[in-house]
């Protein structure tokens, strides 16, 4: 079965803080390079001119996989970019190219846990698109943890069944743990690539044997999810 991930534009967007976007758009910019050329672009900052430039170049000729991340205190700035410059209708086939990546995580305490259900929920049915949803278990606690070992995936909860018809791929990261999200935290602060970290003497062998697991149990879960 193909992979859907292929000269697409990739939209990491949600208002939600805290369920890891960055960490989501790290991992997915990865696995993509090991297929397609992929250009990757984190919007940190209010700057129109920045982001007409992002999508000038991704409707310029040529095949492209892009990656756009969007901060929280920017989402609804952007969306009313995107909205206004319709951007949307210059695309010739929006449901083949945007992928809508969705992060459902609990939380430090467990507060995204329904808001993210109801966020996805009120968004899924009107777009233009298609929808992959992260099952991230790596930012704040674990469904296992705020549901006190009732539920260990998202997609068992009751709230998320009627959203599955319209959802494309899910994408499951087990929670990894103290020690191996330790590891994580700080590569993904190097901004390296897990081969370029893997392969790097000078880390430590511990280090390097804990992002090679990390790694592949990713990637696995990956195209699990996606294929």
């Amino acid at each position: 079965m193909k992979t859907i991930l292929n000269n697409k534009i990739h939209l990491i967007s949600q208002p939600q803080s805290g369920i890891g976007k960055s960490y989501i758009s790290f991992l997915l910019r990865q696995y993509l390079e090991t297929k397609f050329d992929v250009k990757q672009f984190s919007i940190k900052e209010k700057n129109t001119a920045s982001w007409d430039q992002i999508f000038e170049s991704f409707f310029s000729p040529g095949s492209k996989t892009f990656i756009i991340n969007v901060n929280s205190f920017l989402y609804e700035t952007f969306k009313n970019y995107i909205s206004e410059a319709k951007v949307l209708e210059l695309i010739a086939d929006p449901k083949d190219t945007i992928i809508y990546h969705n992060i459902f995580s609990s939380g430090r305490n467990g507060e995204n846990t329904k808001e993210t259900i109801n966020y996805v929920a009120r968004k899924i049915q009107s777009r233009v698109g298609q929808t992959i949803v992260w099952e991230n278990q790596n930012s704040g606690i674990s469904l296992k943890q705020h549901s006190r070992g009732r539920y260990i995936r998202f997609s068992d909860l009751p709230e998320f069944g009627p959203l599955k018809e319209n959802i494309e791929k899910i994408i499951f990261l087990k929670p990894e743990s103290y020690y191996f999200q330790k590891d994580l935290s700080i590569h993904i602060l190097s901004d390296k690539t897990f081969d370029q970290a893997i392969h790097n003497s000078e880390y430590n062998l511990i280090y390097r044997q804990r992002l090679y697991q990390i790694k592949k149990q990713t990637f696995e879960a990956i195209e699990h999810g996606i294929n």
